[in-house]
């Protein structure tokens, strides 16, 4: 995706996050999210891109991790030690294909271990979390999909619709 997107004229970056099958567990992904987020946007003027026009790509698991880095970014810390820190990791757009976002017992354990703080297990669920303040978002999926149900991003879409957020779902 990122070398089509360079091909084409756009800036792109590729995001290799800590991963659930190499043992790591939330918060590692959205840290990594966020930290990316942070780091491109303190050095978009070193490769001449808007730092207001950033957004996230993410397929299967890395369109949960798009979703969790959409609606839990900040700010930044303005007395962090380390300048990327003072940075906002705040998405202004986010594109999901064939997005997790499911709800299932297997996706939080996967996330957070066998034994998760019911509380921490919620955080999971994205959709909990979107306001009208959550990035336009284009998603697309296929109806067949066996892995995430077809029904659950349509789910997804409109729980964006009802936050209020400008939301498109393309199903092939």
């Amino acid at each position: 995706v990122a070398d089509w997107f360079a091909a084409h004229g756009v800036t792109a970056f590729v995001l290799k996050y800590r991963l659930i099958s190499s043992g790591y567990h939330h918060p590692a992904q959205l840290q990594d999210g966020e930290r990316a987020v942070r780091w491109v946007r303190a050095h978009a003027r070193d490769y001449n891109i808007d730092p207001e026009r950033m957004g996230m790509i993410g397929c299967a698991a890395g369109g949960h991790l798009t979703t969790m880095v959409a609606t839990q970014s900040d700010a930044g810390d303005s007395g962090a030690s380390d300048p990327i820190d003072c940075v906002s990791s705040r998405l202004n757009f986010m594109v999901l294909c064939y997005p997790g976002v499911l709800r299932s017992a297997g996706l939080t354990a996967a996330l957070l271990g066998p034994a998760p703080d019911p509380a921490t297990a919620d955080f999971v669920f994205t959709e909990r979390y979107l306001t009208p303040d959550t990035p336009p978002t284009f998603i697309y999926h296929t109806a067949d999909d066996e892995v995430v149900s077809v029904d659950r991003v349509r789910e997804f879409h409109h729980a964006l619709q009802a936050a209020g957020v400008p939301a498109e779902l393309h199903v092939f």
